[in-house]
């Protein structure tokens, strides 16, 4: 069994042994976060596949300062926002039917000339 520190350092240094157990000790954990954003279990998998990459991308960013797992639980929760984000497009959109134009507003005839 590797300490935080231990597995930290072989996730730094790409261990496929550490990183594995990386994944195997806080995935239940990251799962459940994802699960409370992102309803469906095959997103939410998604989402936490998504964020052990960014976490194994970015481990060399941690600088030991606060809690890794806390770090970690971050990331997670970043990466449920952003594929809610990409899933429900955001954007706010309005019918032009639910417009009310003014009678004596310009018109788009006047604006171009």
């Amino acid at each position: 069994m590797m300490t935080e520190q231990e597995l930290i350092k072989g996730c730094k240094k790409q261990e496929r042994n550490a990183q594995k157990y990386l994944y195997e000790r806080y995935a239940p954990v990251l799962l459940g976060i994802c699960r409370r954003y992102v309803k469906q279990q095959e997103d939410a998998e998604d989402v936490l596949l998504e964020t052990f990459y960014k976490i194994l991308s970015n481990i060399g960013q941690y600088e030991g300062k606060g809690s890794f797992e806390g770090w970690m639980k971050r990331i997670s929760v970043n990466e449920s926002l952003m594929f809610l984000r990409k899933k429900h497009n955001f954007n706010l959109s309005i019918e032009s039917n639910h417009l009310q134009i003014a009678e004596d507003s310009v018109g788009i005839e006047e604006l171009l000339f």
